[in-house]
């Protein structure tokens, strides 16, 4: 087989040293005989890219392949939130209607309760009481009756009827 000899300086064949222990490339000259191959076939290439461009350009393509995947996986999350919020969200004429009824409802003091919500407040101290041994755990029970109304299916909350609601003065 025909040899080939080339020189170097101290510092090239150091770098080529350190590169090839992290090769897979078992010997100096493997290394040389690779890196020749490569860039005949690189000058051979019409792109004129070499090995090491591809190789980046690879790496890229597939950075763009994750990102497009996470953009579409993001959408998807946006378009799903959506649809809940269109759930929750009260039809304009309702809303209109809501604001109108709001202006015909009575005043009342703020400082006078009104007897619904003064009736409200002394079941739910009772309850607080009997259930929590302390009358002003209110918040407690009404978070209790919430997940009755929530999650179970054989307990239904009364209706309200639109004349027990009222304005409280500022």
């Amino acid at each position: 087989m025909p040899y080939v000899g080339s020189s170097v300086d101290e510092s090239t064949k150091q770098d080529w040293e350190e590169y090839l222990e992290q090769s897979s490339y078992g010997s100096m000259s493997e290394l040389v005989r690779g890196s020749v191959r490569k860039e005949i076939q690189s000058d051979g290439d019409s792109s004129g890219t070499s090995g090491t461009q591809t190789v980046e350009v690879d790496r890229l393509k597939e950075q763009q392949q994750d990102t497009i995947q996470k953009i579409e996986n993001l959408r998807e999350v946006v378009e799903e939130a959506q649809k809940e919020r269109e759930k929750t969200e009260y039809p304009e004429d309702v809303v209109e209607a809501a604001h109108n009824i709001a202006g015909e409802l009575d005043t009342v003091s703020q400082d006078e309760p009104h007897p619904i919500a003064e009736q409200k407040y002394k079941e739910l101290r009772k309850l607080s009481a009997e259930h929590f041994g302390d009358s002003h755990e209110t918040d407690k029970i009404e978070a209790a009756l919430n997940y009755l109304d929530e999650n179970v299916s054989w307990i239904v909350k009364r209706p309200v009827r639109p004349s027990e609601y009222y304005r409280r003065e500022d």
